[in-house]
């Protein structure tokens, strides 16, 4: 009984197909350079006493942000985070959280939020809408400003870092 060879090339060609599609969908992402600039509203939900002058607690934030290509294209966004902190060790401030961030027709980047003494990492973890796609990561500096109670942290948050875009998200 003679093999047939048509089988195997046929999985062959299937399998390169695949493969021009998954770097042709690699190629049509667009990475940029953004700045990250924004405000912020946290507010201190429970906390309790992990040592002499140290705290956990969990804490949500309010705020907005807004993300800048060096073209000068914007992006603004609402942002929601729920997150958990660690203050008084020697690294100091130390936790992690997730947000959604919404843009004005309410699309929205899924973000993973970790935070080492001044400074928050974030990176984008997925999206809705014309997001749906896109990566990324920045990192940024917060600074804390007078606020009314001492449950109650109001800051400015200034970084930077990329965005690889999806086709779907629009340069105009």
């Amino acid at each position: 009984m003679k093999l047939s060879t048509k089988p195997a090339t046929t999985i062959k060609s299937v399998i390169a197909v695949a493969a021009l599609a998954i770097s042709t969908t690699a190629i049509s992402a667009e990475r940029l350079n953004v700045k990250l600039s924004g405000a912020f509203h946290a507010v201190t939900e429970s906390l309790i006493s992990t040592g002499e002058r140290q705290s956990a607690f969990v804490y949500s934030v309010k705020g907005a942000t807004t993300l800048t290509t060096n073209s000068g294209k914007q992006w603004k966004f609402s942002i929601d985070c729920l997150g958990f902190d660690e203050v008084g060790g020697h690294a100091g401030t130390s936790g992690v959280g997730r947000c959604s961030w919404a843009d004005s027709d309410n699309d929205r980047l899924m973000i993973e939020l970790v935070t080492e003494g001044e400074s928050n990492r974030y990176r984008v973890t997925g999206g809705t809408g014309k997001w749906q796609g896109v990566s990324g990561s920045f990192k940024s500096n917060f600074e804390y400003l007078p606020a009314p109670s001492e449950d109650v942290f109001l800051g400015t948050d200034e970084g930077k870092g990329f965005l690889n875009l999806p086709s779907s998200v629009s340069m105009r």
